[in-house]
């Protein structure tokens, strides 16, 4: 994928009872396979939404629209990955733009192998947390990956 983009799209839903604490929880990222941090990171801590891009001793972050919870979100996030300035990664919640970085977005010591995952990573803790993720898609453009081509998907087309 080095030098390609690759689209991702999912939605999220975050129940109303989802308890907002200080601690290290991560909803998506993009990772290189042989590198140990995520290239991306899509956090949500004691109610802060916020996406992280982390390449080459480089890192920045967005602060990103609240994550709503009660509700069903849509994401769509465009990734190229290149250990150049031309690499990339966007990101739209909601079929609207939030989040546009351009720099180095792989490491060029390491294996051309990177992949998206959802999910909650967190630090160990004893309370239970629970967040819904559907509408899962990789392709080559935005249409392809935009959750509101499912079926009962209420959002208007981007």
């Amino acid at each position: 994928l080095r030098g390609q983009e690759a689209w991702y799209g999912f939605s999220v839903f975050v129940p109303r009872d989802f308890p907002i604490v200080d601690n290290r929880l991560v909803i998506s990222s993009c990772k290189q396979s042989d590198v140990s941090r995520p290239l991306t990171a899509q956090r949500f801590r004691n109610g802060r939404h916020t996406l992280t891009v982390e390449s080459q001793g480089r890192k920045e972050t967005f602060n990103l629209p609240d994550l709503p919870v009660g509700r069903w979100v849509d994401f769509v996030c465009r990734a190229k990955y290149s250990a150049g300035k031309d690499g990339a990664f966007e990101m739209w919640m909601d079929g609207r733009k939030v989040a546009s970085y351009t720099g180095p977005l792989a490491d060029p010591q390491s294996k051309n192998a990177f992949y998206h995952k959802i999910g909650l990573y967190r630090d160990r803790m004893k309370q239970p947390m629970t967040i819904y993720f559907d509408n899962y898609a990789i392709a080559h453009s935005y249409d392809a990956v935009d959750p509101v081509r499912f079926e009962g998907n209420t959002r208007t087309p981007h």
